[in-house]
């Protein structure tokens, strides 16, 4: 073929994808509600002008249109100029637009293709092992050096749930191996399928935001979700009777602005969803992986602007605890006083297990043996006791040895069901 046939070819292609490119543009642009409302709204108003002050139109018209023909005539470049700027203009837009629309609609055939992957003919009662997926969250699950699988309460619980099979009339047995890759909080849900990925054994908090990317089981139970902040750097006036109805009203009263308090916030973690949901002017975004600790001391700082940061209290309060003991061992000053600032159980969130999308049969049976095994032990009963048995120990003994005393800490930190209708925040975040 010559080179001048390959080059008509290229033309002619390049022809084509721009035509397609502006056809997927405007078909987006004409189904966009937005489009419509201002061309309806343009029409409606110019239609009104016509009618009440028809002289308004018509004299210019009449006056402006020859000259503008006339000029044009004269001077055809800059009209083939605002004619290409104005066709480039639209063709890089229909460009992107429909570059989006291919991205969403790959993205749409892949979640498709996971989601049938295994599913068909798959009962719930014929489930023989599953892959789980797995993300750092202590005490719920961790990493232990010289350890192949991640240990924690999800795991430890998930195993539960999937049957010991050493007791008569205990759950038939179902094998459990974790997934090879490690998650993170923005990609979390990423490639789960049967098989691949069935289940995450770090229990999750359903959000709304959550539930349209997975499935999540029955609740194991209900986790507080406290505002912490610096008592030392906040006014007495801003902290009596602050509530989450009245939170935002008062940041905004306070004129609280980014350089006078930010919100801290992991990206993809209930952090962040918390603090665009009351503060969103204030947010200030981490992505990758931060520790709380971390978090904590930036808030105890008292260095402005001054920082706030929503977390699950127990962890929250307990690494308040830990950083208090290290500081007093080092001989340092006391750890400021960073605490939760709203009333208990002002915020809580179910804790779940999140299984595929369209994998009702695995979603059913952890179901039915959560049921089953709550009907003997409440989860939050197992967890009270799993974090007693699982206490660091300080000087080779448990900080708290009162079991009793133990379980009625975490239960100001935890819920078993949800204890009022009029509870304002929850899974709608």
């Amino acid at each position: 073929m010559s080179d001048l046939s390959v080059s008509k070819a290229n033309k002619a292609a390049v022809v084509k994808s721009w035509q397609e490119r502006l056809r997927a543009g405007w078909d987006s642009l004409r189904k966009s509600k937005w489009f419509r409302y201002v061309i309806s709204g343009m029409g409606t108003l110019f239609g009104l002008i016509v009618a009440i002050f028809p002289e308004w139109i018509k004299d210019p018209l009449t006056r402006f249109a020859p000259k503008l023909v006339d000029f044009f005539e004269h001077h055809p470049r800059p009209f083939l100029a605002l004619v290409l700027i104005s066709g480039w203009c639209v063709a890089v837009w229909a460009w992107h637009n429909s570059d989006k629309r291919r991205q969403t609609i790959e993205h749409l055939q892949e979640q498709i293709r996971l989601l049938t992957t295994g599913i068909r003919d798959r009962r719930w009662d014929t489930i023989k092992n599953v892959t789980y997926g797995h993300i750092e969250y202590d005490p719920f699950l961790k990493y232990v050096p010289g350890h192949k699988d991640p240990d924690g309460f999800g795991p430890y619980y998930l195993s539960l749930l999937l049957g010991s099979g050493e007791s008569p009339g205990s759950p038939r047995l179902i094998e459990a191996k974790a997934e090879t890759r490690v998650r993170d909080w923005d990609s979390v849900f990423d490639g789960m399928a049967p098989h691949i990925c069935d289940v995450i054994a770090t229990p999750l908090f359903a959000t709304f935001d959550r539930s349209t990317k997975a499935r999540f089981t029955a609740p194991l139970f209900f986790s507080n979700i406290g505002l912490y902040m610096n008592k030392e750097g906040v006014s007495r006036t801003f902290l009596e009777g602050i509530s989450v109805q009245n939170l935002t009203e008062r940041l905004r009263d306070n004129d609280c602005t980014p350089k006078t308090l930010q919100f801290l916030s992991i990206k993809g973690e209930i952090s962040e969803k918390m603090a665009l949901k009351y503060a969103p002017w204030l947010v200030d975004e981490r992505a990758g992986k931060f520790l709380i600790s971390g978090l904590l001391n930036e808030i105890a700082s008292g260095a402005l602007p001054s920082r706030a940061l929503f977390c699950e209290t127990y962890v929250a309060d307990e690494m308040i605890k830990q950083l208090q003991a290290e500081r007093e061992k080092a001989g340092r000053a006391p750890f400021p006083d960073v605490a939760n600032v709203l009333p208990p159980r002002s915020i809580l969130y179910p804790v779940c297990f999140a299984v595929p999308f369209g994998d009702y049969q695995l979603a059913n049976l952890l179901n039915i043996r959560l049921l089953q095994l709550t009907q003997k032990k409440s989860a939050l009963d197992e967890l009270a006791e799993w974090l007693f048995r699982n206490q660091p120990l300080v000087d080779g003994k448990r900080p708290e040895e009162n079991l009793t005393k133990f379980v009625e800490n975490v239960k100001t930190h935890f819920v078993d069901e949800w204890p009022s209708m009029e509870l304002k925040d929850g899974t709608n975040a």
